[in-house]
């Protein structure tokens, strides 16, 4: 398992492979080809994917072996113009290296050919590194945080099959197909060694914060109504439609309601000079605080644009929570609420939203937050007599299974409306 005082780094190979690997020392390793089937006389690749499990600097020695013969046994049908490359992974580096191989016209065609990589695996500076993903594999990352560049390398290697069956003691084999020979454009194939991730891609939370306190500082009082309601009101009422489900005023200003009091309330209290769990919306700011410390003077374009939809995360779970108190009801456990949240988000994105997922708990929670968040000149009457003519027009949408969300409405608006006397 990785030190007691590292962390679990996340897992690229693993999510590139479903968890498969072979661990060299501390290099964590698996072999493809591309393509796995190819005509004879046109070029493919060797893939080898590398993941540095430790904190140190490691040299890796790649030696391609190509097979000697082909399926009837001739000689010379396979080439390479590189058939070794070294490559220094930096601490905790993910990427991959490629090496083209050419085949002659006249090769046999067949599933039967392997390709094999020797690796020798070198440690570079400290003596004793420590393990910072633990050899079955890493911990979880959010892929889309990545850089759009990356996502699509990775997207592209997932689509590949990748061997972990070991040639003797250090080295991968993996299989492909020469199919017969056609017309058609050769393919340009480079060798070279690919970076997917480094530690500069993750940073302990309380050292990212640490690193951004300058332009937290400027940035954590600003988050306040007068900056960020109307941004969020607008860009909510956007996404919405965009998702194809249009909001009414009485439920697009709740949800704003909801959203700009989870960024008021701020960074949990700490405990052990940190706190028990960072929102994501705080998380993810500091990681562009960290690329972009410009971002830190507009808050109301962070918290609409930048943070979007991890605030709208975190106002979910707090609504469960606000709606939970006020009804009785058991909206399940952080795991479960997890999930609904980021189907919420993914509805968002490719579109399919309902009532239900609108209203529960963004709207009915911004109904309980309603006092807590009033804007200047507003009259929270009207406001509320705004949310009451949004839930006669969806009257239309009720149905058997809704039901329950509509009853919890009404009780909700009529108990703010006893709060506002």
């Amino acid at each position: 398992m990785p030190d007691r005082e590292t962390v679990n780094l996340p897992d690229l190979l693993g999510a590139i492979t479903g968890g498969e690997r072979v661990n060299l020392d501390v290099v964590q390793c698996a072999l493809g080809v591309r393509p796995s089937s190819t005509p004879a006389g046109k070029p493919f690749e060797a893939v080898l994917l590398l993941q540095n499990a430790s904190d140190s600097d490691v040299d890796v020695t790649a030696h391609l072996k190509l097979p000697e013969v082909d399926l009837k046994g001739r000689r010379n049908r396979f080439f390479t113009k590189r058939e070794r490359l070294l490559v220094g992974l930096r601490p905790a580096e993910v990427g991959y290296l490629t090496l083209p191989v050419s085949s002659s016209p006249e090769t046999a065609p067949g599933e039967g050919y392997r390709l094999v990589m020797d690796l020798a695996v070198k440690r570079v500076g400290k003596d004793k590194p420590r393990r910072v993903r633990a050899p079955e594999g890493g911990g979880l990352f959010v892929e889309t945080e990545l850089p759009a560049e990356t996502q699509d390398r990775i997207w592209q290697l997932q689509q590949m099959i990748f061997s972990v069956e070991r040639a003797g003691r250090t080295g991968l084999t993996a299989p492909f197909e020469i199919m017969l020979p056609t017309l058609g454009k050769v393919a340009d194939f480079s060798p070279g060694w690919v970076s997917l991730w480094t530690m500069r891609d993750h940073v302990d939370e309380r050292v990212l914060v640490e690193r951004v306190q300058g332009q937290l500082d400027v940035l954590l009082p600003a988050l306040k109504r007068d900056n960020v309601f109307f941004p969020l009101l607008d860009m909510i009422q956007t996404r919405f439609e965009q998702a194809g489900y249009y909001l009414l005023p009485g439920e697009s200003v709740f949800i704003a309601k909801l959203m700009t009091l989870v960024l008021e309330m701020g960074v949990p209290p700490a405990l052990n000079d940190r706190p028990t769990r960072y929102p994501a919306w705080f998380m993810r700011t500091c990681r562009i605080l960290f690329d972009q410390p410009q971002a830190a003077s507009n808050p109301g374009y962070l918290a609409s644009n930048l943070v979007f939809y991890e605030l709208l995360r975190d106002a979910i779970h707090y609504g469960f929570t606000m709606v939970g108190t006020v009804t009785g009801e058991n909206f399940g456990d952080e795991q479960e609420q997890e999930e609904y949240a980021a189907g919420v988000v993914g509805m968002l994105q490719d579109g399919g939203i309902d009532f239900t997922h609108v209203y529960l708990p963004l709207v009915l929670g911004g109904l309980i937050a309603s006092t807590r968040i009033v804007m200047p000149r507003e009259i929270p009457r009207d406001t509320l007599w705004l949310a009451q003519k949004a839930r006669e027009k969806r009257t239309p949408e009720q149905n058997e299974h809704n039901q329950p969300i509509f009853a919890m409405t009404d009780k909700l608006i009529d108990r703010a409306l006893d709060q506002t006397g």
